[in-house]
């Protein structure tokens, strides 16, 4: 998985590379026809500039639920500072309210390898709260808190990164052709 990750990484700018050596022999060949074609040169360098900036697409934010901040959920802050010092790991900096059952984590960043504004997001499930003691809430946060000390969500931020930055370059190719 590392090697993949290195791969695609490294093969970005032979990828941008070759769009604009691309453009830059089509433009040339036109102009020795004698034609001027600047759509061929603006297309081209804006797919070019699009593959480079896959590079540092930043967080996907496709969360089906609502971001709360400390001062709207100040009992579930508590309650997220006090797991993370049990389980001795950092509290997630994002907190989402789902209407699912769902509650994990994930890290989010930006720039290579997503390592830029890094992240720890936590989504828990609504529907799942109504069913829970407090200690029973407090064993699924520490049990989420144990991805982040086991490095499980390391991985993960890569995968999700690289899977952002392949669709905005084929999407970014797709609208310049």
């Amino acid at each position: 998985l590392s090697l993949c990750l290195l791969v695609f990484y490294i093969s970005v700018p032979f990828v941008a590379l070759g769009l604009l050596a691309i453009t830059l022999a089509l433009f040339g060949l036109l102009l020795v026809l004698r034609v001027i074609h600047l759509g061929i040169l603006e297309r081209g360098l804006y797919v070019t500039w699009g593959v480079i900036r896959a590079l540092f697409v930043g967080p996907s934010r496709n969360v089906a639920g609502l971001e709360v901040t400390e001062e709207q959920q100040p009992r579930l802050f508590q309650a997220l500072r006090e797991e993370a010092d049990r389980v001795g790991t950092t509290p997630v900096d994002v907190v989402y309210l789902t209407p699912s059952s769902l509650v994990s984590v994930h890290e989010e960043g930006r720039g290579p390898f997503g390592l830029i504004g890094r992240s720890r997001v936590i989504q828990i499930g609504i529907s799942t709260l109504s069913s829970l003691t407090t200690d029973e809430f407090k064993a699924i946060l520490a049990h989420e808190y144990g991805h982040f000390s086991h490095q499980d969500t390391f991985y993960s931020q890569f995968i999700a990164q690289v899977s952002r930055g392949l669709g905005y370059s084929l999407a970014v190719m797709e609208a310049g052709a």
